[in-house]
């Protein structure tokens, strides 16, 4: 029986990777929901689909899960819908409220309009975290599995732990912990973590959207294996950096209580927040359960799933790194070091001379993954960028960061608007200029103080990773 299926986040560490594992037998079209239209993900699922012999069709819709206009007359087409997209990481209380709760909320009641016949929607292992202190992302979630279940009754709502997998964001953001010298523990390290692969992940997608039995309930799935999360980070320590564990136990409440206070003001540079802590306050463990019974003799080892380099689909995780250098993002970086270096707007003559110079220049090409990092950082602009900034300019003064902020001021210089104000004189007298210049230097260290705690972790992780895969 033909089945077409209405797609959501398939840009997402899950969706790629579903999208190519699809059962040409379950279903033959495939309609993808994104944001912007991504040429280079196109192109490479559909060589891949030459290469596979695929009989997926696969089409992208590009629009907005709150703006149900844009997407309504391909919803009308599908038969089933599996909802990924989810506002995740360090995003605020008011994104996840819009993209998770309010996005569900548009796109569960337009699938009913559309009379699609099964409703499929991810949420996570959180909701049922009985300590939920700050953390927004679990609120959103429980949210939106209220809403699912009052508007369609029918609709299967699966949680998964910990999705582990070459590329996870969460095995990326806990490596940042492990790879430290000393590998802090938040809290007693005694609560229970079982990771679940993703591909393990995408198969139960798969089965849970044609399989009746299913219908109306809300499943839980984890790994074969529960383990303490401190063991748990010391096998991904040992797995990424040949190291073996040494703990430090960190007091998880007054810590927790800091990030939530400090998060208002200091999100985007934090290195973690107080609700991923929450990981370390609760059991993350699936309720047994007939489905998760019937699979686990199928799942995948967790070892398997903690090793760098494990075999995907090319085009499924190879995206992320080529769009980073596309021109939105270049304009995005851009702007903000216009913003940041002269308190003004970037114009399209700049922004179109700094993309040629980010392209021709070889020295302005990200290298290594530390390059890639501190521009990560820059992109946010605001302190953000201010603490890449001074981080750089006394650690790394020959990176990528500073190549490209050197010629931003050099493309200014030559424009005439922003460089005549540059070099205008600011008429302040020598009292007034020598006061400015102590306060700029005291802000310049207390911004490296803070800086260095914040990015220095991530910059030694990053470099040791790259002298263990250099040999």
């Amino acid at each position: 029986m033909a089945r077409s299926l209405f797609l959501t986040g398939v840009t997402g560490f899950v969706g790629r990777r579903l999208l190519a594992r699809l059962d040409p037998e379950r279903f033959d079209r495939v309609v993808c929901l994104v944001r912007r239209a991504d040429p280079e993900l196109h192109e490479q699922f559909q060589h891949s689909e030459s290469e596979d012999s695929r009989r997926v069709t696969v089409e992208w819709v590009v629009g907005n899960l709150g703006q149900p206009g844009g997407y309504a007359s391909a919803l009308q087409s599908c038969s089933h819908v599996l909802h990924l997209a989810a506002a995740t990481g360090k995003a605020s209380a008011e994104e996840y409220q819009r993209a998770n709760v309010e996005g569900t909320r548009v796109l569960v009641e337009a699938s009913q309009k559309a009379r699609v016949e099964r409703f499929v929607f991810v949420s996570s292992i959180a909701v049922r975290f009985p300590d939920q202190s700050h953390y927004h992302y679990a609120h959103s979630k429980a949210e939106a599995e209220r809403i699912v279940r009052e508007v369609d009754p029918t609709a299967t709502t699966i949680r998964p732990t910990i999705i582990v997998g070459s590329g996870a964001p969460v095995l990326e953001g806990l490596s940042k912990l492990a790879g430290l010298p000393i590998m802090p523990v938040f809290g007693s390290g005694d609560v229970h973590v079982q990771p679940i692969d993703v591909l393990d992940l995408c198969d139960a997608l798969s089965e849970l959207l044609i399989a009746d039995e299913w219908r109306g309930k809300t499943l839980e799935l984890g790994g074969p294996e529960s383990l303490r999360i401190e063991d748990f980070l010391a096998r991904l320590r040992f797995a990424r950096f040949g190291q073996g564990p040494r703990a430090l136990h960190l007091p998880l409440g007054p810590i927790r209580a800091l990030l939530g206070a400090v998060e208002p003001v200091l999100l985007p540079v934090l290195p973690l927040t107080a609700g991923q802590l929450a990981t370390f306050a609760n059991d993350g463990v699936a309720e047994p359960s007939e489905f998760h019974e019937s699979r686990r003799s199928r799942l995948r080892p967790l070892q398997s799933s903690l090793e760098l380099g494990n075999a995907e689909p090319s085009w499924a995780s190879s995206g992320a790194r080529e769009f980073e250098e596309s021109d939105e993002f270049l304009d995005q970086e851009s702007s903000a070091f216009v913003r940041y270096l002269t308190g003004t707007e970037a114009k399209d003559a700049f922004q179109s001379k700094y993309r040629e110079f980010c392209r021709q220049r070889p020295e302005a090409s990200a290298a290594s993954e530390v390059d890639r990092f501190l521009l990560q950082k820059a992109r946010a602009g605001g302190f953000s960028l201010a603490m890449a900034d001074v981080y750089s300019a006394r650690w790394l003064p020959h990176s990528t960061l500073r190549v490209r902020l050197v010629g931003a001021l050099g493309i200014l210089e030559c424009l005439p608007d922003p460089g005549e104000a540059m070099d205008a004189p600011d008429g302040r007298g020598p009292v007034s200029a020598g006061c400015s210049l102590v306060a700029n230097a005291a802000r310049e260290l207390v911004t490296l103080m803070i800086a260095t705690v914040c990015l220095a972790p991530s910059h030694w992780r990053l470099r040791r990773q790259a002298e263990r895969i250099g040999g």
